[in-house]
């Protein structure tokens, strides 16, 4: 019996030296070295470290336990298994390699040199991730971010095949130091570009860029109306390839594109953006929301002062709804297809589309509508001639200001410069407007030449609202 009972307190004296030895105590730098020679162990950071801007490399199956101010370097991960405590700060530290964190907190962020290494740390420890993760931001902070050379191919924040990963705003603002004049009119640079990914989620979060020199810019290029708005400045969210189950809800001050899906022109065909909701509140931007194939998505624009409220090709079985107040010179506020898009993108079906005029106190050179299909068919935009199809869409247009100088709907089989040369197909449309008045510009629907009754319009209607 006593030698049974001196086996049993050996093995747990052996089990508790083991479980002790696994975990490594760091108080200085040279401690936090020495431990990356004993992987499968856990770091725990319980003094100030300074990491002299050295770059320390985390064994794999090794966990860093944060219990202490970490400062000034490079931390490296190898899905690494990070904790972070109350007391736990990282300062002008860069977060590389790969991590396991569900939960990132901006109380877990101490100074850095600017607000654009502080943002991309926590995004690193979020989207280089492999669990599920969420980043919550500082209530009503606002960032100052920037970067001199970020554009389509070399964006601020790139993420790529990333998923179930989530960003709470919670009223902070993401301010875009870069000027316009930086921008110009061919920089379509995103602020966050996402590539094959999934499961995003960024709401509470707006954007807003203070530079309000657009005007004198433009004009100093082109003077007038038509040139400005929607030409210029950058884009907050940008998505490209397969992107599926986003929910999107921001606001946007002076954005060229808020939430942008765009089509890389070296891939012929991908899937799209699917599944996903978008909700944009915009202000002076020249495309709230800007998609290039989508399916199953549920848009809710909220705009004034735009240059086109929704710009939408290749869309199928969604629900668009669209208030919007002020366009600039762009003829129609929700477009549903473009023939300059490559050919494999030449159709949109089954649709829902409401849409509320708020009304306008600009006065614009050209005709304007609520919703429309215009296809571009002039030789200089459309190189093929592979037919656009729209069928299965009903829309609801309500204009209640009767002063309003924007017109209801608009079709056309042929190109601006009147090139009737390719006739797209119209399958399966119900419009209806809503409207106190009768329009300034003379009609509530506007229907070019070439719409015969093989486009299949199976109900076009107006009512009085009174």
């Amino acid at each position: 019996m006593k030698r049974l009972d001196y086996i049993l307190s050996l093995l747990f004296l052996l089990i508790g030296f083991s479980a002790s030895a696994k975990t490594i105590s760091i108080r200085t730098l040279s401690d936090f070295q020495k431990s990356l020679n004993k992987p499968g162990v856990t770091i725990n950071i319980k003094k100030p470290i300074d990491l002299q801007g050295q770059s320390i490399r985390i064994p794999e199956n090794t966990k860093l336990k944060v219990n202490s101010l970490v400062y000034n370097g490079i931390i490296i991960g190898s899905n690494t298994n990070v904790s972070i405590g109350t007391k736990g700060r990282f300062s002008n530290v860069t977060l590389e390699g790969t991590y396991s964190i569900p939960y990132i907190s901006y109380k877990s962020f101490g100074e850095y040199k600017n607000d654009t290494d502080l943002l991309r740390a926590m995004l690193n420890l979020t989207f280089q991730n492999e669990k599920d993760a969420i980043l919550s931001l500082c209530p009503d902070y606002t960032y100052k971010i920037s970067g001199s050379n970020f554009s389509d191919y070399t964006p601020l924040y790139f993420f790529r095949n990333c998923s179930h990963k989530s960003i709470e705003g919670n009223g902070a603002i993401i301010e875009d130091q870069k000027s316009i004049h930086e921008y110009g009119g061919a920089n379509n640079g995103g602020i966050f570009t996402f590539y094959n990914c999934c499961n995003i989620s960024i709401k509470g979060l707006k954007y807003t860029n203070p530079d309000n020199e657009w005007e004198r810019f433009m004009y100093s290029l082109n003077p007038g109306i038509e040139n400005r708005l929607g030409y210029i400045g950058g884009t907050f969210i940008l998505c490209y390839g397969d992107c599926d189950k986003f929910e999107i809800d921001v606001d946007a001050y002076n954005a060229r594109y808020v939430f942008a899906k765009r089509v890389l022109s070296n891939i012929k065909e991908d899937n799209g953006l699917t599944n996903s909701t978008i909700n944009i509140k915009a202000e002076q931007c020249g495309y709230p929301i800007m998609i290039v194939n989508g399916d199953n998505l549920v848009l809710n624009t909220y705009s004034i002062l735009d240059h086109r409220a929704n710009y939408l090709m290749a869309i199928s079985n969604s629900i668009i709804d669209v208030k919007a107040k002020d366009m600039y010179v762009a003829p129609i506020q929700c477009l549903i297809g473009d023939a300059m898009v490559n050919d494999v993108y030449k159709t949109s079906h089954d649709l829902k589309i409401t849409y509320l005029d708020l009304g306008t106190t600009i006065t614009s050179p050209q005709r304007s509508y609520c919703v429309g299909f215009p296809n571009y068919e002039s030789s200089a935009n459309r190189s093929s001639n592979v037919q656009g199809v729209w069928n299965n869409i009903d829309i609801v247009i309500d204009i209640p200001d009767e002063f309003s100088k924007i017109g209801g709907f608009y079709i056309t089989t042929d190109g601006p410069n009147n090139i009737a040369r390719y006739h797209d197909l119209y399958e399966n449309l119900s419009i209806k407007c809503i409207t106190a008045n009768k329009l300034e510009h003379g009609s509530r629907f506007i229907l070019s030449k070439g719409l015969t009754s093989r486009h299949n319009i199976i109900e076009i209607q107006s009512e009085s609202s009174d």
